[in-house]
């Protein structure tokens, strides 16, 4: 494949368009073509817009969505298109970049039409602070909460995330 040289692949999601991955500084997507393991030429889809970490981004609908140190970005299919955050300066004065290339997370609750992007803020280790993204009725808020990781849910679940010690279910309470 022709992607940059002596550049490790960071992260990929399967989406309905193909396989998102990235480098350290492009974006690209690949086909499945065929069995055995048959896919397209990695194609470039963008730059300077790869993710704060392997675990921020997710696909969410008809997109694959990610957040990287320059905002929230998504592929549709088609292009790569930022996305309008209206509490991004609230995030670029109080994250802590370095910790939350390890920490940081995005998960998808579908049901709800959320993002929930947790990072670490810039005085702490862990994940303490959360946007939430619904991307169905485009409204975005703020949360001081801990989560180190989860899953989103069904019509029958309620989404699992976990603050590192304890499991919680997210929509419940518990």
């Amino acid at each position: 494949y022709d992607i940059e040289p002596y550049s490790p692949i960071l992260d990929a999601v399967v989406g309905r368009a193909g396989v998102v991955f990235h480098t350290a500084k492009k974006a690209y997507t690949t086909r499945f073509i065929g069995a055995p393991f048959y896919y397209e030429q990695g194609q470039e889809i963008g730059d300077s817009s790869t993710p704060i970490s392997a675990a921020s981004i997710v696909s969410a609908g008809d997109n694959i969505m990610w957040v990287s140190e320059n905002g929230w970005w998504a592929f549709n299919g088609v292009s790569v298109q930022p996305v309008d955050c209206h509490v991004w300066s609230f995030v670029k004065d109080n994250i802590n970049n370095l910790y939350s290339r390890y920490e940081a997370c995005l998960i998808d609750i579908t049901v709800k039409s959320e993002m929930w992007w947790f990072y670490v803020s810039e005085d702490a280790r862990y994940n303490d602070l959360a946007i939430v993204f619904n991307y169905r009725d485009g409204w975005w808020a703020m949360h001081k909460i801990s989560r180190t990781c989860g899953s989103g849910s069904s019509y029958t679940t309620f989404p699992i995330m976990s603050d590192g010690e304890k499991i919680f279910l997210h929509e419940k309470g518990e």
